[in-house]
């Protein structure tokens, strides 16, 4: 029905109609009351609507009476924990209690009742009786009047929270840990320049240098030296203005040694991006800045003998073009090629065209991590030849990479000229070898035919008369072969007849065990072998080679003296040494090895008085001492050999 004087109000009536009657019964009229229920429909419409929004509620919405019995269970609930409504309408919902919790459940509840409002964060138990934690807010329920009809309580899983929660709780707990344990020392300092926050480093570091125990709250520039406040501040400002600073120092422990420490300053952010504080992380950095001392007084070391060894040192990077090359190979290359090899240029230039394709097949075999060596001929205008043993290796960083070459180019002219005559010279002893061999090979054999069970079959003269000088008899066939020869040898003679009869061509010398005489035999021991490859026996053969042998002797001490005589050619190549301030070897190539006859892990860390004469150990001193102080020496010294032998050198 429309409000009378209002079209835009409308209410809500509720009418009765009934007849009238008269004494008799009869219908004389009708009468209707009409009732104005807007304020229930409207009320009623309320409830509608708030019961539709508790029943569609993600949490688990229950209504309970004055009783504590439950009078509503929503959707949420059903899914929470596993009971329809029909099951828990009336009921007190212990089921969703763990057993151990229900007298408290039960005297909570009474409390509760009598409360406006509760929260609390409590364990439940679904259907399946698992036992989670939930957060329970319960209030009061009153009717219009302001009546207490009961109670609601809203229900929330919380276990992916607690979860979560825990997890953040945990990764707090290992970056404290972390932080605590860094060997670093981390200091957050805010804007008003106090300390929130440090860890066990930096209070160490802090009583270590300044003798005071710095803590949380205190200002950060008491442990700040006035020497260092100005790029103190200009770092810490950096900071907070965004940008990142490392500061490098020289501070005193307190027992007067110095130490150095790197300090970097980095800006710490807020959840809104804003710079909130600076993070202050300070290391010891001795030993790297001994070991950055220590690589440059290397590196100087080196270059001084890179500079100093006649070997022509070529460094390279990964195309092959020049970074470096010592004063050898740069002058070397201007009397040849007319000009001085530059950084950027290709040392393939400085090749003539029949080497220049080697030498680029070098450098390509090192780059792959092969290490070539061979021996080069540089041609001269004049028709002669400069010969270099040249040595191509891979250059590798840190992490075994390859980033270029080294080729090491050393002059061994006089060398190989020395090797080619030592060649002559062995092809002409080979030569009366060949013919003194042919003169042996011609010369009577004793010969002798053994059967598998190594007894005699057959034997000529020159055997038989052996066996009468080494037995005292003549051999007969039948006899088993160690019956033939002197017993001395018979057990190893016979080892190398089995070889024989088991199919391999035997051949060695052997002296004579004869008392007296000193004379030397050929064997050879062949098998005897059918059409069907079956060995029925073998043929013994011997004969004096005792004047060969001494003329080998002859030959071999011949041809020893050659040898050495290559040797002293051979190790012309000047040794290179380094000594250090103390006077000790730190570096011993292999020049060095040949010339003074101590290798290198022997040599270094010796004296280099080492390779002095004794008599000679003063002046050498005294002259080491002038080169300390910068004078150079160029001259001629005697120097002695492992063996004590003494030589000079120049």
């Amino acid at each position: 029905v429309r409000r009378g004087g209002n079209p835009g109000m409308v209410g809500y009536l509720s009418l009765s109609a009934f007849p009238l009657r008269d004494a008799e019964g009869r219908i004389t009229g009708a009468a209707a009351v009409a009732r104005d229920i807007t304020a229930l429909v409207e009320a009623e419409r309320e409830r509608s609507r708030l019961a539709a929004i508790v029943e569609s509620a993600d949490d688990a919405v229950i209504g309970r009476d004055l009783e504590g019995r439950i009078t509503s269970w929503n959707a949420a609930a059903e899914r929470l924990f596993g009971y329809t409504a029909a099951e828990m309408l009336g009921g007190y919902g212990y089921e969703t209690v763990p057993a151990s919790r229900r007298g408290e459940y039960t005297a909570r509840a009474r409390e509760v009742a009598g409360e406006e409002r509760v929260e609390a964060d409590v364990l439940r138990q679904d259907r399946q009786g698992r036992v989670f934690p939930v957060r329970a807010v319960t209030f009061p329920v009153y009717d219009q009047r302001g009546q207490r009809l009961g109670s609601a309580t809203f229900l929330r899983d919380i276990s992916d929270e607690r979860a979560m929660l825990a997890a953040l709780e945990e990764r707090e707990r290992q970056l404290r840990a972390l932080f605590e344990s860094a060997g670093e020392a981390i200091i957050l300092v805010d804007r008003e320049r106090r300390i929130r926050w440090l860890n066990r480093a930096a209070v160490a570091i802090g009583e270590e240098t300044f003798g005071e125990r710095p803590d949380v709250g205190a200002p950060i520039d008491r442990w700040v030296r006035p020497q260092d406040r100005e790029a103190w501040e200009a770092a810490f400002e950096g900071a907070l203005a965004g940008r990142s600073t490392t500061l490098l120092g020289r501070l005193m422990r307190s027992d007067g040694s110095p130490f150095w420490y790197e300090m970097t300053y980095r800006p710490v952010h807020d959840a809104d991006g804003s710079v909130a504080a600076a993070a202050l992380v300070g290391r010891d950095v001795t030993e790297r800045m001994e070991a950055e001392r220590a690589l440059r007084d290397r590196e100087a070391t080196l270059r001084s003998i890179f500079e100093s060894t006649r070997d022509h040192l070529w460094l390279l990077d990964r195309e092959g073009r020049l970074v470096t090359c010592n004063t050898p190979a740069a002058e070397f290359s201007e009397r040849r090629f007319g000009r001085r090899p530059e950084s950027g240029d290709s040392m393939l230039a400085f090749a003539d065209e029949r080497g220049r394709p080697v030498l680029e097949a070098a450098i390509r075999m090192a780059l792959e991590g092969q290490e070539p060596e061979g021996e080069l001929a540089v041609p001269h205008a004049d028709g002669t030849k400069t010969y270099f043993n040249i040595h191509v290796t891979p250059v590798r960083d840190e992490r075994r990479g390859i980033t270029g070459v080294l080729v090491d180019a050393r002059d061994v002219t006089a060398e190989a000229l020395a090797r080619r005559e030592l060649q002559r010279a062995q092809q002409a002893l080979a030569e009366e070898y060949a013919k003194l061999s042919t003169i042996i090979e011609n010369s009577d054999e004793g010969v002798i035919l053994l059967d598998r069970e190594c007894r005699v079959v057959a034997f000529n003269s020159e055997f038989a008369e052996g066996t009468k000088l080494r037995r005292g008899i003549a051999p007969q066939p039948g006899m088993h072969f160690t019956e033939t020869v002197s017993p001395e040898s018979a057990a190893f003679l016979l080892g190398k007849v089995q070889e024989a009869l088991a199919g391999r061509r035997v051949a060695f010398e052997v002296q004579s065990q004869t008392p007296g005489q000193r004379r030397w035999f050929e064997v050879r021991i062949r098998p005897v072998v059918t059409e069907s490859g079956e060995v029925t026996g073998a043929v013994y053969t011997g004969r004096d080679v005792t004047e060969r042998r001494l003329l080998e002797e002859e030959r071999e001490a011949a041809l020893a003296e050659a040898r050495r005589l290559a040797a002293i050619v051979e190790s012309s190549t000047e040794a290179a040494l380094a000594v250090g301030r103390d006077g000790r070897i730190e570096s011993w190539n292999r020049a060095a090895e040949a010339l003074y006859g101590w290798s290198a892990e022997e040599a270094t860390g010796q004296p280099f008085t080492l390779i002095v004469p004794p008599e000679e150990r003063p002046a050498a001193e005294r002259l080491f001492a002038r080169l300390l102080a910068g004078e150079s020496y160029r001259g001629e010294m005697d120097r002695v050999h492992r063996s004590g032998q003494r030589f000079r050198v120049e």
